[in-house]
């Protein structure tokens, strides 16, 4: 689009017939309500209202602050290539607006829509978006008071049509829809052609992509009718129809007819529009404590150029704007979003918090005090995964002084291009109902009922890449202070009863984890701790050796002195041997506990023995205890160092 521009318009483009022009311009609309569709279907706004918290404020200056520049200048100045002055005001205050598809599609693009400053920066485009409307509402009542009457009653009707109608059929579809089978094609192509209908309906009203956007709201994202929606329409709409919809910007657009000298007034309002944008973001980001970083790239954030402010122009097109206006106004965005969009993909790590004042606090089980409510972040892949970990946490001895509070979240592998989350259930549900998630989450909760309220649940659902799922884990378990991480390894068996629990403790900062787990079940009625503790004879201390053994003695002292703890020394030679005096351990526990990894340069040589290892994610002892030969009927609890 950029070649053709500064190219001119060629011999083609200037006797091209007026029917394929119009051709070109029905295809391109066509594919800015697609692509407005996928957009806002990949949108999950429940991840964004359960974590946000600072929009209104950041999202108001964002837009106020060059609004109000814009209201004192308007009158003032007499920009070249308007039609009106309303409509100069218009294209002014268009300018001040973040609008929501672009912010959207481009952290998409970007992969940063999930992240924490994406999540505050699509909210604060939905805070301008409001705005947007109530300014259209305040435009209606200056032209005529009863204008307003008929706004708000048309708007409130499409509003109760999506959710209190449309949104239930999407919600009966996707229940009747089977799991694991491919969507019928009635149901996506009825999905589009309501689509259209919809953006008919609020283009009467003065907004086409109110319509799509509240429909493509409705439809829940990661689950199949979405995902199935993405994969059917994304291709056509970016390969062909948003091609001709930049076709017909490109015939718009002429460069030999941009004049500096004239259209200059129109270059300074849009740069000082953009440099008032991410003035009124940064203030605002800092007074709500972001850090100065992320405050400037929210600023950057709130600036995303995008297809949908094209199409807007093309739409003010003769008459409110001429091409000389539309011209410079489009270079000008290209040229902001050749540069916003790198500079947020090259500085923004999505992994950092945004508050300055965050500690990165490491938590153990360890350090964890005994009289403090455990938290546990419980991992579900399938029912298959649920009595396990319900054996674990009962055998954690929960009691009143120091409850469990396990968020169990129900993981499910994205598929298509639907937009990853982590959120808590309850407020899933109000978009998507899972079966399979509904089943999990009830076995959860009524154990918890049945533990008289000893082990609290907290429910969610995730989706996301198995390559990512990790990261979004982790950051559930810094938020909310989880010192374990309990995650089923594929083809572990079921746990169906933990009475008997052993630790095979050898030394170092893993084993010292499963000692801390196995010192909270110790006091539970019926369930009995053992501590299998290998030591190496002849071993060179050093510094680093001598620290060690203190750290393993004292919690091992810890361990001693709880009632029914149960305590066995072990003196071994070499590696060889401690692996057999472990291979004599089978059968013996119902749940057998150890750490992944020895200090680097002990004596139980860990990395030549991994190459024999099946499972070397494991570490050497986890996969042997792992290993179908010695479980038998128990499991192997795998704890890392947090």
């Amino acid at each position: 689009m950029v070649n053709a521009i500064f190219r001119g318009n060629t011999k083609y483009f200037v006797t091209l017939p007026k029917e394929e022009l119009l051709l070109a311009r029905t295809l391109g609309a066509l594919g800015t309500t697609y692509l407005l569709l996928l957009t806002t279907v990949k949108a999950d706004i429940t991840v964004i209202h359960c974590t946000m918290r600072n929009d209104s404020i950041i999202g108001s200056l964002n837009v106020l602050v060059p609004l109000a520049m814009t209201v004192l200048l308007a009158h003032k100045l007499s920009l070249p290539g308007m039609k009106s002055q309303l409509s100069q005001f218009l294209f002014m205050a268009g300018l001040s607006f973040t609008r929501f598809p672009n912010v959207v599609h481009a952290f998409n693009e970007l992969n940063i829509m999930t992240s924490d400053l994406g999540q505050l920066a699509v909210s604060c485009s939905m805070v301008s978006e409001k705005i947007v409307w109530l300014l259209l509402f305040l435009g209606a009542y200056l032209i005529e008071p009863r204008y307003l009457f008929y706004c708000v009653i048309s708007t409130r009707a499409f509003l109760l049509l999506t959710f209190g109608i449309i949104r239930l059929v999407i919600m009966l579809i996707i229940q009747k829809l089977p799991e694991r089978k491919p969507v019928s094609e009635f149901y996506i192509s009825s999905i589009l052609v309501v689509a259209l209908v919809m953006a008919s309906l609020t283009d009467m009203i003065g907004s086409i992509n109110l319509g799509v956007m509240m429909f493509g709201l409705v439809i829940p994202n990661g689950l199949l009718l979405g995902v199935t929606l993405s994969e059917k329409i994304e291709l056509i709409t970016m390969e062909i129809l948003m091609l001709m919809f930049y076709v017909v910007a490109r015939f718009n657009a002429d460069i030999r007819l941009v004049d500096l000298k004239v259209s200059g007034e129109i270059l300074l309002i849009i740069l000082m529009t953009t440099l008032l944008k991410i003035v009124g973001a940064l203030v605002a980001a800092l007074c709500c404590k972001l850090r100065l970083q992320h405050s400037i790239l929210l600023g950057l954030m709130l600036n995303i150029k995008g297809p949908y402010d094209v199409y807007l122009l093309n739409r003010w097109l003769v008459q409110d704007i001429d091409r000389k206006a539309y011209t410079m106004t489009v270079l000008s965005q290209v040229a902001i979003a050749a540069v916003v969009t790198p500079l947020i993909d090259l500085f923004y790590n999505p992994h950092k918090r945004l508050s300055g004042s965050t500690r990165k606090l490491r938590r153990s089980m360890q350090t964890h005090p005994s009289n403090v409510e455990l938290r546990i972040i419980c991992c579900i892949h399938n029912e298959d995964n649920v009595l396990g970990i319900i054996s674990l946490l009962e055998a954690s001895n929960p009691t009143v002084a120091s409850p469990i509070c396990a968020y169990a979240v129900h993981l499910n592998e994205l598929a298509g291009h639907a937009t990853p989350f982590i959120l808590p259930y309850n407020k899933q549900m109000r978009r998507t109902k899972s079966k399979r998630s509904y089943h999990i989450i009830r076995a959860f909760e009524n154990y918890s009922t049945n533990s008289n309220h000893l082990v609290k649940v907290k429910p969610y659902m995730g989706i996301a890449l198995y390559k990512t799922m990790h990261e979004y884990i982790c950051r559930l378990a810094q938020e909310e202070g989880g010192p374990l991480i309990v995650l089923p390894f594929r083809g572990s068996p079921e746990t169906s009863n933990v009475l008997k629990g052993g630790v095979i403790f050898i030394g170092g900062t893993d084993d010292r984890e499963a000692l801390a787990l196995a010192i909270c079940m110790v006091g539970r009625p019926n369930v009995s701790a053992t501590v299998v503790r290998i030591i190496f004879q002849d071993v060179g201390k050093d510094i680093d050796e001598i620290t060690e053994m203190k750290l393993n003695g004292g919690l091992i002292e810890l361990f001693r002195a709880k009632v029914g703890a149960t305590y066995h020394e072990v003196v071994v030679e070499d590696s060889e041997q401690a692996v057999s005096e472990i291979q004599g351990l089978k059968n013996k526990f119902d749940l057998v506990m150890v750490g992944q990894k020895r200090r680097a340069g002990s004596v139980f040589l860990e990395e030549t023995m991994l190459n024999w290892s099946e499972n070397p994610e494991l570490g050497v002892i986890d996969d042997l205890v792992a290993s179908s030969d010695f479980r038998g009927e128990t499991t192997s609890a795998l704890v890392m160092h947090h």
